[in-house]
């Protein structure tokens, strides 16, 4: 708003005109400051709009990637440190969910050659 500093606003006014001229000036501040044309101008130009949009979903899909393979990353060492703990039932059944990632990361069948049972 010309001529009030920034963070502060004037006081509402009293009459009809007065307070529909406050309201637009306040409209068109608030417009500025998050700058409504540059938005708006990008729904003028929709290649510069398809090309924003699929970028942002593309940094989105990559985020998701490195976001679960670290979690990932991050219970398989849990798993592992359960299985040095050496827990009765736990211990085994951790040891063998690890030993099945590992041989499908590895890309080798397990042993014993077929295809591990229920």
């Amino acid at each position: 708003m010309p001529g009030v500093p920034a963070g502060q606003r004037r006081p509402p006014p009293r009459t009809l005109l007065a307070g529909i001229l406050h309201r637009l000036d306040e409209l068109s501040w608030r417009w500025q400051r998050i700058s409504i044309g540059e938005y708006l101008a990008l729904f003028h130009d929709p290649g510069r709009l398809f090309w924003m949009n699929f970028l942002a979903g593309v940094a989105r899909g990559l985020g998701a990637a490195v976001g679960f393979t670290l979690l990932g990353a991050l219970v398989l060492l849990a798993l592992q440190r359960a299985v040095e703990l050496n827990l009765p039932y736990l211990g085994s059944l951790i040891a063998d969910l690890l030993r099945i990632v590992r041989t499908e990361l590895d890309g080798t069948p397990p042993a014993g050659g077929g295809a591990p049972g229920p």
